[in-house]
């Protein structure tokens, strides 16, 4: 008698690669003042295959598609800026792309514009591309693993005098690592 292959779980929905197929996450922000960072927080979705002893399944961001809400300068002589961040921890008063803990940003920056002689100024439209996609892939398309339970999205400006927003559409799937694998990147992220 033959004896059946037990299957996992796992491998029935993938057929043995391991891969979840992709899945989309809609965060947003905003701004509850003028030109004021705001930060949320989001928990990210618990995948529904089990995890062993010896592995964790985690998420692997492939893409995040930005849009920001319109800048417009009002004549006074400045340049402004509207960013918006997602990281594995809260940024504070300070966000920053420069943050190892940020793992995806969009920044749009405007200069105001003078005519020479006039004496008038001239608002400067900013080229917006919507959605802006940030890839989040290397050359082989993996991309980067959040170990976390949450991750946060911050909008903050400069010099707009507007209370802005921003929203992101985050492409992911699961990941299945080893247990020392998922710990250092949790260590990672959370320091």
């Amino acid at each position: 008698m033959v004896k059946r292959q037990r299957v996992s779980v796992e491998d029935d929905l993938t057929g043995g690669t391991g891969d979840i197929n992709p899945q989309f996450m809609n965060v947003f922000a905003i701004q509850t003042g003028v030109d004021a960072a705001q930060t949320v927080e989001y928990t990210l979705p618990k995948p529904v295959i089990g995890t062993s002893k010896t592995h964790a399944t985690i998420i692997e961001v492939l893409k995040v598609f930005f849009q920001v809400s319109t800048l417009s300068i009002r004549k006074q002589n400045n340049a402004s800026d509207l960013s918006i961040f997602l990281g594995t921890k809260d940024p504070g008063v300070s966000p920053y792309a420069r943050d190892s803990s940020c793992f995806a940003y969009y920044q749009m920056d405007m200069r105001e514009v003078w005519v020479a002689g006039a004496g008038e100024s001239i608002d400067a439209v900013a080229y917006k591309e919507e959605p802006h996609i940030f890839d989040c892939t290397d050359g082989s398309g993996h991309g980067v693993l959040i170990a976390s339970d949450t991750i946060f999205c911050t909008v903050d400006s400069s010099n707009t005098n507007l209370m802005n927003s921003g929203s992101a559409k985050i492409l992911y799937r699961y990941k299945t690592v080893g247990l020392l694998e998922y710990v250092g990147i949790s260590q990672g992220q959370s320091s």
